[in-house]
Formats: structure tokens, C-alpha cells, sequence
């Protein structure tokens, strides 16, 4: 009877035990912890520029130094800069700069571009461009340059189409290729409307003799001109005057001088430089750079003539579909380039 009672205990017992775990829920899974992983940050492209000059000299260098400033609203870049920089000592600028973790290194005038491919070499992973430069002797160097002749050839029909005397002139800083091939543009453009106009030329050896470039424009003068076209520097400031005082007309360049003097300056032969200051910054923010010699012309926007509206007001309508014809003909490509000599 004992073991019946025993047997029939473990039984229910068992059935207990059964009932139980048939009953038991599996325990809930606690929901998994999203973590706050936080994205590296970006860093910010860092740019080095030499400049030839000052970066107030309302001219190339502003214009760089402008565009320098853009890029950092636009796209956050960190950028240095030093002034006034020597050929002869620009390397060594360069390479601090490179040393220093700059991404791109901007040397803002043709006349480095040697020394930019002596030092691009050293540092294959910087990234050089040159304004206005004419080789690329790296992969890591883009020169960004302009027909360099477009605004001068319209400076030059504009110069042709309101001269009385038929006697216009031309004034550079310099007598490199570069500037030959500015004077030449305008020559070319004169001539295209007036093939027997008189163009005199002329060349300062500085951008900041303002006594040189005001006795030879003063010379031209003497000689008849009544239209100068100035592409000097601060040269530009002290032409323009001597212009204002004779009484003829002037035209600015390469950035729109049309305030120096509302009454004498009839219009501007742009080359703004700092597009290719621009140029280079967007091509690296947009991970498309690659070395090689980008030509920028008047259908990039890196040439123009600007009007003073006071002149444009003034000026036929012969005169000013004159230029226009110009312009069109330039950005589709129909006029011949320039043989400098």
C-alpha cells in the first residue's frame, strides 16, 4: 500500500513538473542599445598662396586674394598666404608650406612656374597649380592659364572703333612671351576694325615704376594716341592719370578700373586671376584634380571687356555691336590666335 501511495505521488509529481515547463515563457530579449557612433570629421582642404605682389593692389593679386576668401565661405577651406614673394625665394616659401601639411600649394603668377617644377617633385603628394602658367612637368601640377590675348584683342577693337587720331597705344608690364602676346591681342584687334590704324607699344619692365609708365605713355601721347590700353599693375593708376590730365581715353585692365577714373576710363580688359585661384580649390573639393595646363578663355569667364555704364551710354550702337561681333567671335573660336614673335 506504501509503495502504491509513494508510486502515485511521483506521478503527480511528474505531471506538476510538465504542466510547469509546458507554462514557462522564454524570457524577453532586451532591445538592443543603439550606440551614438559620431562620423569623423571632415578636414578642411588647407591651401598655401604666394602672391608676386600686394593683395591691395586692385589688380592680379586682389583678385587671387578675393578668391582665396570666396573659397573659404563657399567651402570651408583654411588657407595662408605671403605677399610679395620673390622668384628667387619662392621655393623655399613653397616647400614650408608643404612641410607645413598644405594640401595645395598656389603659386599666383607665371614666373614661378620653373621653381614650382623644381620643388613639385619633392612633395608628390601636394598638390600644385600655378595662375597663368604655361607647363606641367608633374602629375601633381596644374598650370591654369588664359588665352591671355581675348580681353586685349576687344580692347583693341573698342580702342580702334572710337579713336578720332587712329593713333592707339598699348602698355605692359612686361616684354615676356606672355606680355607680347596681350599687346599683340590688341594690335590684332585694331586692326580688325581699322587695318590701317597706328598702334604704339611699349613695356615698363616693373609693375611698379609708376614714373616709367606715365613718361612713356606721355610719350605716346606726344605721338597722338587718344586711346591707351594699360595691363601694368600699380603702373595702371599712375596711366590712367597721366591720361585723365592729357584728355584722352583709357582702358583698365586686368580688373574692371572704370571708378579710378569714371570720365577717362572707357572700359575694362578683364582677366579676373582669381579664377584660377578658384579653379584649382573647386577641382581638388571635388576630387577631380589632375595635373596638366587648363587654357581658360572669354567662354570660361576668365576673359571680358566691362563697359563703365557712363561710356556705354555715350557710344553708338555701331560701336558697341562692334565689340559684341568681337566677343562672339572669340568664344566660338573664329579668330586666329596671336604669333608672337
Amino acid at each position: 500500500m506504501k509503495k502504491k501511495i509513494i508510486s502515485l505521488l511521483l506521478v503527480a509529481m511528474f505531471l506538476v513538473s510538465l504542466v510547469g515547463c509546458a507554462g514557462a515563457e522564454e524570457p524577453a530579449e532586451e532591445p538592443a542599445v543603439e550606440e551614438n557612433v559620431e562620423e569623423p570629421a571632415v578636414e578642411p582642404i588647407k591651401v598655401g598662396v604666394i602672391f608676386t605682389g600686394s593683395i591691395g593692389d586692385g589688380a592680379w593679386n586682389e583678385s587671387g586674394y578675393n578668391a582665396l576668401v570666396k573659397a573659404k565661405e563657399d567651402l570651408g577651406i583654411e588657407f595662408s598666404f605671403q605677399e610679395s614673394v620673390p622668384v628667387a625665394e619662392s621655393g623655399e616659401v613653397m616647400r614650408n608650406f608643404a612641410y607645413e601639411g598644405y594640401d595645395l600649394i598656389i603659386a599666383h603668377d607665371f614666373n614661378y612656374n620653373d621653381i614650382v617644377s623644381e620643388v613639385a617633385p619633392e612633395f608628390p603628394d601636394v598638390l600644385f597649380t600655378v595662375s597663368y602658367g604655361y607647363q606641367s612637368t608633374e602629375d601633381n601640377i596644374a598650370a591654369i592659364t588664359s588665352s591671355g590675348w581675348h580681353a586685349s584683342y576687344m580692347a583693341g577693337v573698342l580702342a580702334a572703333a572710337v579713336s578720332e587720331t587712329e593713333i592707339v597705344g598699348v602698355l605692359s608690364a612686361t616684354d615676356s612671351f606672355m606680355g607680347k602676346r596681350m599687346r599683340t591681342g590688341f594690335v590684332n584687334g585694331a586692326k580688325s576694325v581699322n587695318p590701317d590704324i597706328e598702334v604704339l607699344e611699349a613695356f615698363t619692365g616693373s609693375w611698379d615704376d609708376v614714373v616709367k609708365g606715365k613718361e612713356l605713355v606721355n610719350g605716346m601721347i606726344q605721338q597722338g594716341i587718344d586711346v591707351i590700353l594699360s595691363n601694368s599693375g600699380n603702373v595702371n593708376f599712375g596711366v590712367i592719370e597721366t591720361a585723365k590730365e592729357a584728355g584722352i581715353m583709357a582702358i583698365g585692365a586686368p580688373s574692371d578700373l572704370s571708378s579710378v577714373a569714371p570720365d577717362t576710363v572707357i572700359a575694362s580688359a578683364v582677366t579676373p586671376s582669381g579664377i584660377y585661384v578658384d579653379y584649382g580649390i573647386r577641382q581638388l573639393a571635388e576630387d577631380n584634380f589632375d595635373g596638366g595646363v587648363y587654357v581658360l578663355g572669354i567662354k570660361e569667364g576668365a576673359e571680358d571687356l566691362i563697359w563703365n555704364p557712363a561710356f556705354e551710354a555715350e557710344f553708338s550702337a555701331e560701336v558697341i555691336d562692334t565689340v559684341n561681333a568681337a566677343k562672339l567671335q572669340l568664344s566660338n573660336g573664329e579668330i586666329e590666335e596671336p604669333v608672337v614673335e
